[in-house]
This record gives C-alpha cells, sequence and structure tokens, in this order.
C-alpha cells in the first residue's frame, strides 16, 4: 500500500452549530454538537489550558492514520465565539453511523469477560487482558479484530500515545456484527503534555540522547495486570509475541516508512498560531526517531 498525503490543515468555524449532547467522560471540556445540514454529530473538546496544544497532536495522529489505511474518523481544528472572545478546539466526527450502531468500549468488554477485573485498577488493564478479551470475540476469519487493533497500537507505538487506557479502544456494534473502533483520542502523543519551558523545546538542548531517553520513557495506558502501568516499549515486546504480529508489522512497517516525508511537510504546514515552531520542530523530530526505535525494537523482539 502507498500511503496518501495527508488531508491539508483546515480551521472551522463552529458559532452555528448546535450542541445536542452533553459529554461528561474524559478530562476536557466536551459535548456532541451538529454541523448545519449535517446528520452525523461531531465531538467539541476545549483543549486543558495546561495542554493547548492537544489539538494539533490529536489532528496529526488522527490524518496520520488515515493516510496509512487505519480506520480514523475526520477531525478539524475549530473556533468560535465565546462571548467577546475567540476559542479554540477541535472538532472529531462520530464514526457511528446510524442509530443501530454504538460503541462498546474496551472497559465493558474486559468486565464481561474476566469476573477480577476492576475499572478502577488502571494496571489491571493488561495487554494479555486485552488479547483473550478481544480473540474471544473473533467471527470466522481469525484475527479479524486482532489485527485492526495491533495497527492501531503499532501506530500509538510511532506516535508515542501514551494514553491507550481501557475506554480509549472498543468495538463497534452494528446489529449482532461486531468490529474494532476506529482508533480514537490519540492526543496525548508528541510531546502535548511537555510545558513551555521544557528541555526538547529547545534548540540548544535538544540534543538526541535527550530525545531518545524520552522516547523510551513513553507510557502506554496499559498496566502489567497486577500492581503498575507499562512503557510503550514493554507493549511492543508483547506484540512482537502475537503470531499476528509478522504479518502486521511487514504491512505496516514500509507504508509508515514512505508516509514519514507526507506528515513532515503536513507539519510543517500548520500555522504557527496553531502550533508553535519549537512544536512543530520536536514532532517531526520524535515521529523520526521514534520509527527508527519502533523498527529496532519490532526486530529485537522477533
Amino acid at each position: 500500500m502507498i500511503p496518501e498525503p495527508l488531508e491539508p490543515w483546515s480551521t472551522v468555524d463552529v458559532s452555528d452549530w448546535v450542541m445536542e449532547i452533553e459529554e461528561p467522560r474524559g478530562r476536557r471540556v466536551k459535548g456532541w454538537y451538529k454541523r448545519p445540514g449535517d446528520e452525523r454529530l461531531w465531538l467539541r473538546k476545549t483543549p486543558r489550558s495546561s495542554r493547548p496544544f492537544e489539538v494539533v497532536t490529536e489532528i496529526i495522529g488522527l490524518r496520520l492514520a488515515k493516510a496509512v489505511g487505519i480506520a480514523a474518523p475526520s477531525a478539524h481544528a475549530c473556533t468560535w465565539q465565546r462571548g467577546e472572545d475567540v476559542a479554540k478546539g477541535i472538532v472529531v466526527r462520530s464514526f457511528l453511523v446510524g442509530p443501530e450502531e454504538s460503541l462498546i468500549p474496551g472497559v465493558e468488554v474486559l468486565e464481561g469477560l474476566h469476573s477480577d477485573y476492576h475499572r478502577t485498577a488502571h494496571e489491571a488493564h493488561s495487554l494479555a487482558r486485552v488479547r483473550r478479551a478481544v480473540a474471544a470475540q473473533e467471527g470466522p476469519t481469525q484475527g479479524e479484530h486482532l489485527r485492526p487493533l495491533m495497527e492501531i497500537l503499532l501506530l500509538d507505538a510511532w506516535i508515542g500515545n501514551g494514553d491507550r487506557h481501557q475506554e480509549n479502544w472498543g468495538f463497534v456494534r452494528d446489529h449482532q456484527a461486531l468490529r474494532i473502533a476506529p482508533t480514537y483520542d490519540v492526543a496525548a502523543c508528541l510531546g502535548s503534555e511537555l510545558k513551555a519551558d521544557h528541555h526538547l523545546l529547545k534548540n540548544d538542548k535538544r540534543t538526541r540522547d535527550r530525545v531518545l531517553d524520552y522516547i523510551r520513557k513513553c507510557p502506554s495506558g496499559f498496566g502489567d495486570g497486577e500492581s503498575r502501568l507499562v512503557r510503550q516499549a514493554k507493549v511492543v515486546e508483547e506484540l512482537s509475541g502475537w503470531p499476528e504480529f509478522q504479518g502486521v508489522w511487514q504491512r505496516l512497517r514500509p507504508v509508515f516508512e514512505a508516509a514519514l516525508p507526507w506528515v513532515s511537510t503536513f507539519i510543517a504546514s500548520i500555522p504557527r498560531g496553531w502550533f508553535p515552531e519549537e512544536r512543530a520542530i520536536l514532532a517531526t523530530t520524535l515521529l523520526e526517531l521514534r520509527l527508527d526505535w519502533l523498527k529496532e525494537n519490532a526486530r529485537a523482539h522477533r
């Protein structure tokens, strides 16, 4: 597969969109809105003041997913009038089509299969448990759920999404049929959590060793099943032991490599008012070095 160029950057004015449903989940202020002339709902999210660049990192992650053939919803940067001020955020189109479809988040899948699973114990959200829960839902085609889930997790490893917790993956149910939900909530990547004074955002302090150290410490949203959360490197190590791994990785590796120039060009095109130069440089550097890191780790654990 040859990756597609990323959809160009765009900003949408959502001042006249109408909120249909409040969305209480998550840490960001959000709600489901209707765009005039569009029956599909859009989730409008306001970034946290401590992480104002989550809007951009989420858009990069979702656009990159679509470019490499991984299902992902459409998303745009957005603005709206808030009193006399103009607010900034993101709108993400619902991937549920029609009232017959519903999302079953991973936390519910795990609770249905593992009697000892507790949703408040995040360390219990282990990759081994997730594999068993997803495999239990497999249809007549072996791997039809595990393979798309692995693609999502390998993309996470590339972009450094550290928030694939138990509610950030799931199934879409359509009548009695199931499919793995598209990737969503990928904002926790590409340094979105870093404060403005962090050394990785300073040209004179952004050494290769420091970037690699940051990459090695990347979280994942998964636990070890017992007492602690694990890093992204551990997830890649476990994934490499899955029987389906080589087939999925052999497809994705060249596509990731071919997509790197496209995503670098996209990042360079983002208006600096949305993504300052130092953020853009770091994001591009992380994508380059994280891909090298992922290839090395995937090869090491074959």
